[in-house]
């Protein structure tokens, strides 16, 4: 069964955030870097205390903040992580568009599909 997880927002600097956090706690790892568009890390997955997180790089627009959003796994950072940049870049896009992620219009957008 899915589980709901954290996914804390940052301006660049979600990998850092999550290899200091990972260092302070027992049960905790980077499980995982999505690269973005241009290569660098966009999403980072990671445990504290055995319960998963996600950090996004967001961009200035979104600094890191106490808010915070909540991930269903696997879905988010495989789109995101497309080995074609070009269908990476069509799912962030969709997704930065969207006030409530809409599963099907990612993938639609994934395959280059008119929103």
């Amino acid at each position: 069964m899915a589980t709901i997880a954290p996914c804390l927002w940052f301006d660049g600097d979600g990998l850092e955030a999550a290899e200091f956090s990972v260092g302070l706690f027992p049960d905790s790892r980077i499980d995982g870097v999505s690269p973005g568009p241009d290569v660098s890390p966009l999403v980072i997955n990671f445990t504290l205390l055995g319960r998963p997180f996600h950090a996004l790089n967001g961009g200035p627009q979104f600094r890191f903040t106490e808010a915070m959003s909540m991930v269903v796994p696997h879905q988010l950072a495989e789109l995101l992580g497309e080995p074609d940049p070009a269908r990476a870049a069509r799912a962030f896009e969709a997704m930065m568009q969207m006030g409530k992620l809409d599963l099907d219009a990612r993938l639609a957008a994934v395959d280059g599909a008119p929103a």
